[in-house]
């Protein structure tokens, strides 16, 4: 258990640690960013009243920077925005989440990997647990899509559905 006590960043450290001792099985071809390089390029998924596009790049062999930004489909207005890194450390590959609701990034560990699906998990996180991306065929085989899932106990869990761009 981690004491209330611990500064912020102690705290994120303290977890992130803890992250690092848990291998789950299947871990073992999931400790490269090698498992989750179909994560590269540009998405998009069209809500009633939003679009959400989500961008990554390789910016060297360890680390993937993406970014998540949500607009608003009545006047383009940013709605949300979030910088988001896949980064490979400490034998593991981590999911690296700056929002503007959290004081500090959330760190998820890729604890499941296989062709096309990647699960990230932090179970010490309040919501979301956990984020499932899974790759899926488009309509055209050019165009692939991409389901995220998000997944928690105290959430209710959703998927969004993102297109190639």
């Amino acid at each position: 258990m981690i004491g209330c006590g611990l500064l912020p960043m102690k705290r994120l450290l303290a977890i992130f640690f803890c992250l690092c001792l848990t291998s789950p099985a299947g871990a073992e071809e999931c400790r490269s960013l090698e498992a989750v390089e179909w994560f590269l390029g540009e998405w998009e998924s069209s809500l009633s009243r939003v679009v959400i596009r989500e961008y990554w790049h390789r910016t060297s062999d360890a680390t993937f920077e993406g970014e998540s930004v949500t607009k608003s489909l009545t006047n383009d207005e940013v709605v949300n925005y979030e910088s988001l890194r896949l980064v490979s450390m400490a034998d593991s590959v981590f999911y690296i989440a700056k929002v503007t609701h959290n004081e500090l990034p959330v760190p998820f560990r890729l604890t499941r990997c296989a062709e096309g699906i990647a699960v990230f998990e932090n179970r010490f996180h309040d919501a979301p647990q956990r984020l499932i991306y899974r790759l899926l065929e488009g309509i055209a085989p050019d165009a692939p899509e991409l389901e995220v899932t998000l997944e928690g106990d105290e959430m209710d869990n959703f998927s969004l559905l993102f297109r190639r761009l």
